[in-house]
């Protein structure tokens, strides 16, 4: 009677289990061994549920919205080769949303088997070729079973040439600690070194999908711009873009406003120049996103107010009673508001993402205060003692 799994079922199995759960999901299995069929059916119910269960932990909604920004971008901006209207026209949205669909999962089941923690250019750059293999691999199923939902080559091509150099930037630089444990275990005792990698690398992660947002909503403004007739000259619209990308930049930077508005004049006379800049920096996070300082306007704000523009102006308008333009498109209209929708979505996702990232860098503020604290206490403690011992003696 057999006591152990033969070891090439038993191989098989193990590359199916994600890394992280392996060796205990392996342990059970083997721990539940009566004979070849049973194993294999006990490996059947159970490896999608493991599969399953990982994907649940290591699943970001943020970088999932950035990478699908990202795709969406490349295929959108490849498309107006043909006419700023040809994915509506030729009925290509649904086309390129099944191949983005692909490649998002291929995505989604790499951070499964893979360590985000520790992302290298050749891990980074594996991801996307399987991706890439994963939309070509798609295209020759569709094609099977239902030709008309076929992407034009040239789409398809070029759009993933577009949105492979945002995709590798995302895979490279966009990490995950929900399951570092020195991540969960909390900043109280971690050293001030690492307080500081994990600022930076929070404060990265953030611009990162803050600049992703921003692309993204100004390609859903491209699209609902058209919804309505041309009020105002286009260079007011492209210089009012100009200002919110640059706003943006100089709250990446830290470096935004009068210095005598942010920072007391207590702080500029006594405070540290490095503690000065995360103060600004942790205030530009909040203020991308319309956070806790109301000093000035979000760029996120202004630029959704930017996209809600047409959509209201065609609704109110028709409440009012007024014709629809000639030009009006319902699936343009369909479309444009979907893409709002979504904006608003990652928008809501962007401010979660960024409270972090400013707390992360309010951690490494307020730690060399708590040091000089606690030195403090010390220093006094020592004195009182001594002073203690003198008086009994």
């Amino acid at each position: 009677m057999e006591t152990y799994p033969p070891e090439l079922v038993e191989a098989i199995v193990e590359k199916l289990i994600p890394p992280a759960c392996r060796e205990h999901v392996m342990g059970d299995l083997c721990e539940r061994f009566e004979s070849r069929s049973q194993y294999v059916l006990d490996a059947v119910a159970t490896v999608p549920f493991v599969i399953a269960s990982q994907v649940r932990r290591t699943f970001d909604i943020a970088v999932f919205l950035s990478e699908a920004s990202a795709l969406y971008i490349g295929f959108a901006g490849a498309s107006l080769l043909s006419g700023p209207g040809f994915l509506y026209v030729h009925s290509t949205v649904l086309p390129s949303a099944l191949v983005i669909a692909a490649m998002l999962m291929v995505f989604i089941l790499r951070d499964a088997y893979t360590d985000r923690r520790n992302r290298s250019n050749r891990e980074a750059a594996l991801d996307l070729w399987l991706a890439l293999a994963a939309a070509f691999a798609s295209q020759g199923f569709i094609r099977l079973i239902h030709p008309q939902w076929l992407l034009p080559g040239w789409l398809l091509s070029l759009g993933i040439v577009i949105g492979a150099p945002m995709l590798f930037l995302l895979r490279r630089s966009v990490q995950n600690n929900r399951t570092d444990p020195a991540a969960l275990a909390g900043a109280a005792a971690a050293s001030l070194e690492e307080l500081k990698r994990r600022a930076i690398w929070a404060h990265s992660r953030a611009w990162t999908l803050n600049w992703t947002w921003l692309a993204l909503s100004l390609a859903v403004f491209y699209s609902t711009v058209k919804l309505v007739p041309r009020r105002f000259p286009s260079l007011n619209v492209l210089g009012l873009i100009v200002v919110v990308f640059v706003h943006a930049y100089r709250l990446h930077r830290g470096r935004f406003g009068s210095e005598s508005r942010w920072i007391s004049l207590s702080l500029r006379r006594q405070g540290d120049p490095y503690l000065n800049l995360l103060r600004s920096k942790r205030d530009g996070l909040l203020l991308f996103c319309g956070g806790d300082i109301l000093k000035a306007v979000a760029p996120a704000v202004l630029l959704l107010l930017f996209l809600a523009f047409p959509l209201v102006f065609l609704v109110l308008g028709w409440f009012g009673g007024r014709p629809l333009p000639a030009t009006f498109n319902p699936d343009e209209f369909t479309l444009s508001l979907a893409g709002f929708l979504i904006v608003c979505v990652f928008l809501f996702v962007l401010r979660a993402v960024n409270r972090r990232a400013a707390q992360a860098l309010k951690r490494e503020i307020d730690e060399p205060e708590k040091q000089e604290r606690g030195k403090s206490r010390c220093a006094f403690s020592s004195v009182r003692a001594s002073a203690f011992s003198q008086t009994r003696k």
